[in-house]
Parts: C-alpha cells; structure tokens; sequence
C-alpha cells in the first residue's frame, strides 16, 4: 500500500481516491513489496484543524489492520465496494 498525499489551495474538504495497478508498482516501500493499490489524500491547504494528519493518520492505522487490507485487496475492481469499505471505516470529521 502507498498513501500519496498533496494539500491544495481551494479545497474546502479532503478528497480520497483509491487506485489500483493490474501488476504492482516499484514504489520504493519501506517493506520493498510491490504497491498494488494507492490511497491518494487531497486534503485543504487552509486547514487549521489539521484535518490532513487526522485522516492520514487514521489510514496509517486501517492500513495495519489485517482484515481491512483484506477487504481492500478483495474489492480493489469493484468501485461501490472501495467506496462503502472506505466510507464505513474512516471517519472523514
């Protein structure tokens, strides 16, 4: 897994994309297995609450959970099932 993340000026709310590779990536990951999907974080540039730590920290620590990754692995072709897995396990406020 790989969690890219970019602040923007303008977005007034985080953006989360998830993307998947048919074959894994070199990423140059701390564990050097190839990234077979992503978790792109767009968080606000203007963000005093420090949402974007909140959120990357709450991915950081879904992403150790062995039966999430699972689930992501499991529905990483089926769009609705990204987002309800995503939706239903991290809080976005």
């Amino acid at each position: 897994m790989a969690i890219p993340h970019a602040k923007v000026a303008g977005l007034t709310q985080p953006v989360v994309g998830i993307v998947t590779f048919e074959t894994g990536v070199d990423w140059e990951a701390l564990d050097d297995a190839p990234v077979e999907i992503a978790i792109a974080l767009i968080m606000p540039l203007d963000d005093p609450n420090k949402t974007h730590l909140k959120v990357l920290s709450k991915f950081a620590r879904k992403l150790m959970d062995d039966a999430f990754i699972h689930n992501l692995k499991q529905n990483r072709h089926d769009t609705m099932a990204l987002y309800t897995l995503v939706n239903d396990e991290i809080e976005f406020n």
